[in-house]
């Protein structure tokens, strides 16, 4: 019993720390396209803005956190819980569920701010939606497997981890880096239905689940 409430105090405490390091990195975004001069107008309009545009920066900080979790989870927080007489089963079950409520606070928090703050950007938002959850679950998927493959495949599958987590977290910064006015990418997009691929990112997010617990059946402590 102690040693289940210690493992839900484990993930709990690390849900957390994933959703505020988020969070600061959105915060940092948004300072940053401030500094570039990207907001105009008075406070209020400047403060308007900048909250409907928020749970944009937060997908895009979010991702490359996740990334960045999994690879720290795959690395060495399973080994050592397995040590710790956890199952693999259960380790990879609660990491994924772990994934899985991140992911979704990140929808939720970006609804509950364009269905407060008024604005067309907030109208766009709540249209991209679906867009941006999907995607954020489909390279959560990503992330896994790439976890799963460093596991299964020893010293090759951590390189070929190595490689493909910095080349995701390239192409994440890049996007940072050069990222346009997302007010006018707001305005274009909006009008499609892209619940389909909200729901195409639960499915493929549900089957690496399930790949990454085939693949580490068998996988050895190593601490």
């Amino acid at each position: 019993m102690r040693t289940e409430k210690k493992r839900w105090l484990f993930w709990g405490e690390n849900f957390w720390e994933t959703l505020g390091i988020a969070a600061a990195g959105a915060l940092g975004i948004g300072l940053v396209q401030a500094g570039k001069g990207v907001f105009t107008g008075n406070a209020g309009e400047w403060l308007l803005l900048i909250l409907q545009l928020y749970p944009y920066y937060l997908f895009l900080a979010g991702v490359f956190v996740l990334m960045m979790v999994i690879i720290g989870y795959f690395q060495l927080m399973i080994s050592v819980m397995i040590s710790m007489n956890a199952t693999r089963r259960s380790v990879i079950r609660e990491l994924w569920l772990n994934i899985a409520a991140v992911n979704l606070v990140y929808i939720l928090i970006a609804a509950l701010i364009w269905k407060l703050v008024p604005g067309d950007v907030s109208e766009g938002g709540l249209q991209l939606l679906p867009l941006l959850g999907g995607g954020t679950f489909m390279l959560s998927a990503v992330f896994l497997l790439f976890g799963g493959v460093a596991v299964r495949w020893g010293k090759v599958g951590k390189v070929i981890f190595v490689i493909l987590s910095m080349s995701a977290g390239a192409l994440i910064g890049f996007t940072v880096a050069v990222n346009p006015d997302i007010a006018e990418l707001a305005q274009t997009l909006p009008g499609n239905s892209f619940g389909w691929i909200l729901g195409l990112g639960v499915i493929l997010y549900l089957a690496a689940g399930f790949f990454v617990r085939k693949m580490t059946a068998r996988m050895e402590v190593r601490v």
